[in-house]
């Protein structure tokens, strides 16, 4: 459907917060989200969703659903099995190291990672760094750099190698960072420029017309302990609403069979991450193919087709007892 897909994950990291340390990178988003002017100025269009919510404002269920389409105790496929079937070179990097992690060895039962063909070593695993807890460890409140650079650079850096190495082939390339994942909600600032910069030249490069892009997140901020003792509603509420946008090229795809308006509909429909992994195989099998039926959770629906918004609340059949912190 898609020549090219790239799914960036960042842990820990809500909708407003998103707004709040990436204003650089939410600026350049927000310019293709102006839908009427994209039609004949613009080469894509940015989809963001206003009521993505997390199933609990912890990772594993979300990421399991995301990346999986099942509960955290089912067993699902990862969603780069299909894509890899279907001809495409994946790559993947991780800016932490996977061993302090929800995707360590000892939670394979929760994550198979899949087939991947190209895996980049993060420098937070190497020793010389990972010894140092307050330098580069998971939920440091220390900016994590090595070598002159923040570890979210060299991961980049990384990616932009595999994208011009496959350059003209079909491709899958997964990102994850875990910044977020610490007290004070500051340490991600420092990605904002990094981001920005990469999606500034992805866009100069004319890569987006043919890539589909799905940035998320898993739940929002869970560590900040003053406003967890305080209870704080505001705090509550924003860990369970992550941020997600799409990122899609102003093709045929879009426009045909009213693609555009039933996914700038979605963006006021409440939506899950079971959505994202019915998504990507949405995107790897095509809309009408009976093996993305098949390969579908049954907890969720592709965000490129219609939702029906009055068949999504809390306790409707396809979410009950699904999200927990509702």
């Amino acid at each position: 459907m898609y020549k090219n897909v790239l799914v960036i994950f960042i842990d820990t990291l809500s909708r407003p917060h998103f707004y709040r340390k990436f204003p650089k990178a939410y600026k350049f988003l927000n310019q293709f989200s102006k839908y009427e002017e994209n039609f004949t100025k613009k080469n894509m269009t940015v989809f963001e969703f206003f009521k993505f919510h997390s199933l609990v404002p912890w990772t594993e269920p979300n990421l399991k659903a995301a990346y999986y389409g099942t509960k955290i105790k089912g067993n699902g496929v990862h969603f780069c099995n299909y894509f890899k079937e279907n001809g495409y070179i994946l790559g993947r990097i991780n800016a932490f190291c996977e061993k302090e992690s929800v995707f360590n060895d000892k939670n394979t039962s929760f994550f198979d990672h899949g087939k991947w063909d190209h895996e980049g070593l993060s420098l937070a695993c190497m020793k010389t760094f990972y010894d140092n807890f307050l330098n580069l460890r998971l939920s440091s409140i220390l900016r994590k750099c090595s070598f002159g650079k923040d570890v979210n650079e060299h991961s980049i850096e990384y990616l932009k190698k595999f994208w011009l190495t496959y350059l003209e082939v079909n491709k899958l390339f997964l990102f994850q960072t875990l910044d977020e994942h610490e007290p004070t909600g500051e340490v991600l600032g420092y990605f904002d420029n990094t981001l920005f910069e990469f999606l500034n030249d992805f866009y100069s490069k004319g890569y987006f017309k043919d890539t589909a892009i799905i940035i998320f997140s898993d739940h929002g901020q869970h560590l900040n302990g003053p406003f967890y003792l305080l209870d704080s509603q505001d705090f509550n509420i924003e860990r369970t609403l992550p941020a997600l946008f799409l990122i899609l090229p102003n093709n045929d795809i879009l426009y045909k069979n009213n693609n555009y308006e039933k996914i700038k509909s979605n963006q006021q429909t409440f939506i899950t991450p079971f959505d994202i992994y019915n998504t990507l195989i949405h995107i790897v099998f095509g809309e009408n193919s009976e093996i993305a039926k098949t390969k579908s959770c049954s907890f969720g629906n592709s965000l490129l087709t219609e939702i029906d918004y009055k068949q999504r609340y809390c306790t409707s059949p396809i979410l009950e007892n699904q999200i927990l912190y509702c």
